[in-house]
């Protein structure tokens, strides 16, 4: 039996256990004035999470190319927040991390934006505002950049060189 499949099994026992714990729970547990951990599974969806576990296995034997199970988890738990509404986005912790830094402003602002030059294996400067700070200290738009804190660029992907740039 494949790893998936075993995971896949064991989350529905689990889930279904889940699902049947309230007929295990004492009655002084069910009878308290706040919602208790056994009434707060009752509404679990067992039929739902049984189709999810189908499908997650038939995407794990049939995608194109193959996709960890952490990979596949985070995309379902992002499209399960993302179809809420427009404005629900889940955010992993690194991506929390980097929108506190934006909104507490740690970063660095940058004022411009690079393209790379393939035929130059460069970076260069553009859509930089004459009256930008960076334009203020000497920085001009098509200027190259070679090296960001003594880290050699060339090599590096956009993203790399954002995270640079921005802190």
């Amino acid at each position: 039996m494949t790893a998936h499949k075993i995971y896949a099994l064991a989350l529905t026992t689990l889930l279904l256990w889940v699902g049947h714990s309230q007929t295990w729970a004492a009655p002084d547990e069910l009878e308290l004035d706040g919602p208790t951990q056994a009434q707060d599974y009752v509404d679990v969806p067992v039929e739902a999470i049984q189709e999810f576990v189908q499908i997650y296995g038939i995407v794990k034997d049939n995608y194109v190319t193959e996709k960890s199970d952490d990979a596949l988890f985070q995309q379902a738990i992002r499209g399960l927040v993302s179809g809420l509404d427009r404005y629900s986005r889940y955010l992993t912790a690194e991506e929390y991390k980097q929108l506190l830094q934006y909104t507490e402003g740690d970063l660095a602002s940058v004022d411009f934006n690079l393209r790379y030059e393939m035929a130059q294996q460069q970076w260069v400067i553009q859509n930089l505002n004459t009256d930008a700070d960076s334009a203020k200290q000497g920085l001009r738009n098509g200027d190259s950049l070679f090296k960001i804190d003594d880290q050699e660029l060339r090599k590096l992907t956009a993203e790399q060189v954002n995270n640079l740039l921005t802190g």
